[in-house]
């Protein structure tokens, strides 16, 4: 079996530790019970003693109890948008829920069993979990919030890149998994109980033999003061300071146990860090939203263009614009035969009537030929949103990656719907592992177009010149070639696994 770099599974280990991280979606119990914390006070006649009584009263009943995290402020469903370039807030839209999600997360508790074949008040000892996928990791504040959740009792499992984080020699990485790590020894490993702590990387994709592994899902369980299970969280952002002080990112929140288990699953065979073939491609239609993993994208399976040929132009109702089916993308990448194959298609649906713009941070001279051809209806709208400093170098820049239906869509007129995740447009993301989902909802639709509206008005985005297509990266963040020189240059901050 696979392994990982600095960690080997083997055996009956290796395969009871896949069972036990499907477990994680259930109630975890154990046979060694911590006692919760426990104080008493008592009464005196005299005043002095009263009130000292009252203040130990006090004390001990906002004290916490073992596991009991330091915070209940868990993340909200919804959609959320960071924007570098705004206030610190605006900044941390993203990052702050997901800190305070970690720091929301229960450890070791005591709960009155919920099975009804029991005893009744028959007590039992759970902990939350917190299960994260990332491409980099350097975040000093997310690594000792995790740190602290592991030692209060939470189990605590996160994947990253062994090549980023290696190469930049991020020390917070390697920090958080000289503190949670923990080595398989003894036999004990296939209890339940012993289910431990782990910050592992993988060498290429988790689940295919090239890429890297570029997923971005955070999974919690056991969150805040009801207990909430089965959150997911699946975003463009990276675990880094970077990531909020540097990009434009977005995130969809799901409070949905089935989503929750679907993406455990991912989680598991990510572990192996071994190639799953053709099955590691996964399209699958999971509580109420449409699934997607890679790797084992190509042009007659990319999720991109299968939503687009659901588009029609015309007959749009009141969700479109004018009886104009609506299309707005923000992605951070797009380049390669499979960003040629997405802007032809693009280009069809303008050339068909659909109203489109688009947001991208870096495109090719080939790409763009396409999309700002002036034949025909003319140059699709579009806009480069970057930030860069005195010498032209890009310091700030939108890292999103999504797109955004509203009209006439499938067989549903006034069809409202979201292709968002961590895949940038390129044929390198189809050999990475990346998440992205399919779905259907007004309210989150709504929002990711108000984001777009928001990019596209503020002065840092910047329109090409119609019809220009030249290289040099300059104002237009053209470039010639297939592939952007990704960390070269006045690019030398963005990364292909960005």
């Amino acid at each position: 079996m696979a392994s990982f770099t600095g960690e080997t599974m083997t055996g009956r280990r290796g395969l009871a530790f896949l069972a036990g991280l499907t477990a994680l979606a259930c109630t975890i119990s154990v046979a060694a019970l911590v006692p919760a914390s426990a104080a008493s006070t008592t009464s005196t006649a005299s005043t002095a003693s009263t009130a000292s009584a009252a203040r130990s009263s006090a004390a001990s009943s906002s004290a916490r109890v073992i596991g009991q995290p330091p915070i209940n402020r868990p993340i909200a469903s919804g959609s959320f948008f960071s924007f570098p370039n705004k206030t610190p807030s605006d900044s941390r839209q993203i990052r702050s829920r997901v800190l305070n999600t970690i720091n929301s997360t229960w450890g070791w508790y005591t709960a009155v069993k919920d099975n009804p074949a029991t005893p009744a008040n028959e007590t039992v000892r759970r902990r939350g979990a917190i299960t994260m996928a990332t491409w980099s990791f350097n975040d000093w504040a997310v690594r000792d919030a995790l740190v602290a959740a592991a030692k209060r009792g939470v189990t605590v499992r996160i994947i990253a890149a062994q090549s980023i984080n290696q190469e930049a020699h991020y020390k917070p990485w390697l920090s958080l998994r000289q503190a949670i790590n923990h080595t398989m020894k003894g036999r004990g490993w296939s209890q339940v109980d012993k289910a431990h702590n782990i910050a592992a990387q993988c060498k290429g994709a988790c689940r295919g033999s090239g890429g890297t592994p570029h997923s971005k899902y955070f999974l919690f369980n056991n969150v805040g003061s009801n207990h909430q299970q089965g959150i997911v969280v699946q975003t463009s952002m990276n675990l880094t300071q970077f990531a909020y002080k540097g990009q434009w990112n977005q995130a969809t929140v799901w409070k949905n146990v089935d989503i929750y288990n679907h993406f455990m699953t991912i989680f598991a065979q990510s572990m192996y860090n071994k190639s799953r073939g053709s099955a590691a491609y996964v399209r699958a239609p999971v509580g109420g939203v449409v699934d997607i993993f890679y790797p084992g994208g190509n042009l007659k399976r990319d999720p991109v263009l299968d939503a687009l040929k659901q588009v029609h132009c015309t007959g749009a109702g009141t969700a479109g614009v004018s009886g104009r089916t609506r299309i707005r993308i923000i992605n951070y990448a797009i380049y390669d035969t499979r960003g040629v194959a997405i802007a032809k298609k693009l280009r069809s649906l303008w050339g068909a009537g659909c109203n489109v713009r688009i947001i991208y941070s870096l495109a090719t001279r080939g790409v763009m030929s396409i999309l700002r051809n002036r034949s025909g209806r003319g140059p699709i709208p579009m806009k480069q949103s970057v930030i860069k400093n005195k010498k032209g170098d890009i310091v700030k820049y939108n890292h999103s990656k999504y797109m955004a239906i509203s009209g006439n869509y499938g067989s549903n007129k006034n069809n409202w719907a979201v292709l968002s995740g961590s895949a940038n447009w390129s044929n390198f993301s189809w050999h990475c592992d990346e998440q992205m989902q399919l779905f259907f909802s007004y309210a989150k639709t709504r929002s990711y177009f108000t984001n777009f509206d928001r990019t596209w008005n503020q002065g840092s985005s910047k329109a090409p010149r119609a019809g220009r297509t030249a290289g040099g990266g300059g104002e237009l963040g053209v470039v010639s070639g297939s592939t952007p020189p990704f960390g070269h240059g006045i690019y030398k901050h963005m990364l292909e696994g960005g």
